[in-house]
């Protein structure tokens, strides 16, 4: 600090440069010590904001000793306003509400997933690597808690093959409607009659069957196709594609060496409704274990929270430094995605899946259309991905595949389209763009 005592007209200029370095010292902390480099493309646009600064920062070299005070007196001003902000948002937290069809609806996380009993085809088989089959559901005939993001706990009764549907639905000799798709076509975190699927089945009482299950990516939910749908009568399949993940989904999901099998094999099959008792079986002793070791991490709750009070102090502290309550609700939130070129593997990857979902829609005189879901970051911040947008967009195209853009035909058209997410979408949002699914299927009939 020995430039402090250094008087004159490059005195606030110095102070900018020392305050610049010590930011850009902590983001290195973070981002090579803290998390071993695992999100400087995150980290990327803090690193050019820095730059930015340090080119004014030289740039105010050049003014007057006059100027110079005026400008640091307005930084000053400016960060004790925010401040101020922070400590109001901190007593007054913004709570974002939209009254639609006379119901309100609260947007709050409510994120407690230790009372849950749904277990997730990826959890089953990363506890399980000896195992022969990569299940594509949860259990069968479970009556399923499955998540909070509303204010209760989403639940249903899995259907004889773990989906989320009516077990009736596996009666019908034709079916209006299927579903792929991950956690969204599920139906997280909303009841039954809330889901894409059970908003599509109030309509004319189609027949519509899910196959949508949280964490399955584009080869799980082609795989899914195959397995529990390639011969029965399906006048129309409806492709969810999430713009969250489902792009890294398909790199990770064609490393597992019996998911690889569906892209190198178009012939392959696990043949798990053959194989259900033994699959089943295997599915309820993991819960079973699970509930058990649950049971053991409750004896461990006093403990655990005596350590979040002692860490509560620290946190509000820190947390306050980095004003978290006004980063949050005002500035852009622009995750290490936007920054990231799409895989070129992926992308050929996926058209592959994707083209051999349409042959075998296909040759089964079905119709398949394509709808593109938007992250909710889309409406929280500077973070639209175009350039996988772009992309995924051609694949679709090329292959003749109806594309269904939720953002340009739906959320584009309304106001504060963030209202209708919790983190997946809310009762209402789910109901929106289920309803705008089916009519512009309907339009191009």
């Amino acid at each position: 600090m020995f430039f402090l005592k250094i008087k004159g007209k490059f005195y606030f200029s110095l102070i900018y440069i020392y305050l610049i370095s010590l930011v850009f010292l902590y983001l290195i902390y973070r981002d090579f010590y803290l998390y071993k480099g695992q999100f400087t493309e995150f980290y990327v646009v803090y690193y050019i904001l820095l730059l930015i600064a340090f080119i004014f920062a030289l740039i105010t070299f050049l003014f007057s000793e006059k100027t110079n005070q005026k400008i640091f007196l307005t930084f000053v001003s400016i960060f004790l306003s925010f401040y101020i902000v922070e400590i109001i948002l901190n007593f007054y937290p913004i709570k974002k509400k939209v009254n639609l069809n006379n119901k309100k609806i609260t947007i709050e996380n409510t994120h407690d997933f230790s009372d849950h009993n749904f277990i997730g085809p990826d959890y089953f088989y990363n506890n399980n690597l000896d195992s022969k089959y990569y299940p594509l559901s949860g259990i069968a005939n479970l009556n399923t808690i499955y998540c909070n993001e509303n204010g209760y706990w989403a639940t249903y009764k899995s259907d004889r093959y773990g989906f989320n549907n009516p077990n009736k639905v596996w009666d019908y000799l034709e079916i209006d409607y299927a579903l792929l798709g991950d956690s969204f076509t599920h139906g997280a975190c909303v009841n039954y009659p809330d889901t894409f699927a059970g908003n599509m089945s109030k309509v004319k009482k189609n027949k519509v069957i899910s196959l949508g299950t949280s964490g399955n990516g584009p080869i799980k939910q082609y795989a899914s196709y195959k397995e529990y749908l390639e011969n029965k009568i399906v006048k129309n399949v409806v492709w969810f594609y999430f713009s969250g993940n489902d792009l890294e989904d398909v790199g990770s999901e064609s490393k597992n060496n019996i998911l690889k099998n569906y892209l190198i094999n178009k012939n392959y099959k696990q043949n798990l409704i053959e194989n259900i008792a033994e699959i089943e079986s295997l599915k309820i002793k993991f819960l079973n274990t699970f509930h058990k070791e649950n049971l053991n991490k409750k004896d461990l709750t006093l403990e655990v929270e005596r350590e979040k009070k002692i860490k509560f102090i620290e946190y509000s502290f820190i947390s306050f430094l980095k004003l978290t309550y006004l980063r949050e609700n005002f500035l852009p939130n622009i995750p290490k995605k936007f920054f990231t070129i799409p895989d070129s593997n992926n992308i050929k990857m996926f058209e592959k899946i994707l083209e051999r979902t349409k042959n075998i829609v296909d040759q089964n005189n079905s119709k398949l259309y394509f709808v593109y879901l938007p992250s909710k970051n889309r409406y929280t911040g500077f973070n639209y991905i175009f350039l996988e947008k772009f992309l995924i967009k051609s694949v679709v195209k090329k292959l003749d595949i109806y594309f269904i853009d939720i953002h340009k035909d739906l959320f584009q058209k309304i106001d504060n389209p963030e209202l209708y997410y919790s983190e997946h979408l809310n009762e209402k949002g789910y109901e929106i763009v289920a309803k705008k699914v089916l009519d512009m299927i309907s339009s191009i009939k």
